[in-house]
């Protein structure tokens, strides 16, 4: 006795879906272009990111992967040191931090190179200023909470630069 589904034998099917996925695999590897992209909730303070494959030539994603959740040694510093709390939200905020893919060198936003990137100096500067960091580390967080990433990056570069940043 034959299987059949609809017209077509079983044995039928399957090769064609093999040949689908074989092609499918084959699109990825000839036509994707690797990287990934990353983000930060100040609500939750997780640090997640995903990889992905997209069309060359676009941001189209061919596939993503699940996102992946790291702890970041600042982030844990500021919440060790009670800087910074996570909080409960029904809905948590994400700021994008970064995308990167072979297709292009770039992607980062400006927040994860003056906070992600500089974590030794944030956290040497918050050892030797212990008074200052408790204004204004709360106060870093409460503008990426208010969706003011801009503010908070202003507020980065100018407590590391000074005045010479304006």
């Amino acid at each position: 006795m034959r299987l059949v589904v609809g017209r077509l034998p079983m044995k039928r099917l399957l090769w064609g879906m093999l040949i689908l996925a074989c092609g499918y695999v084959a699109a990825l590897l000839l036509l994707g272009s690797s990287g990934g992209r990353g983000f930060f909730s100040p609500d939750t303070l997780e640090y997640r990111s995903q990889s992905e494959i997209l069309c060359r030539g676009t941001e189209l994603p061919l596939f993503r992967g699940p996102s992946k959740y790291h702890e970041h040694e600042l982030v844990k510093f500021l919440v060790d040191k009670g800087y910074w709390q996570a909080r409960e939200v029904n809905s948590a905020q994400w700021i994008f931090l970064f995308q990167w893919n072979h297709m292009w060198r770039d992607g980062e936003s400006s927040f994860h190179r003056q906070f992600f990137w500089k974590k030794a100096h944030w956290i040497e500067w918050t050892d030797k200023n212990p008074e200052e960091a408790s204004r204004f580390w709360p106060r870093i967080l409460e503008m990426l909470r208010g969706d003011n990433e801009e503010k908070a990056v202003e507020m980065l570069y100018e407590k590391q630069y000074g005045a010479a940043f304006r």
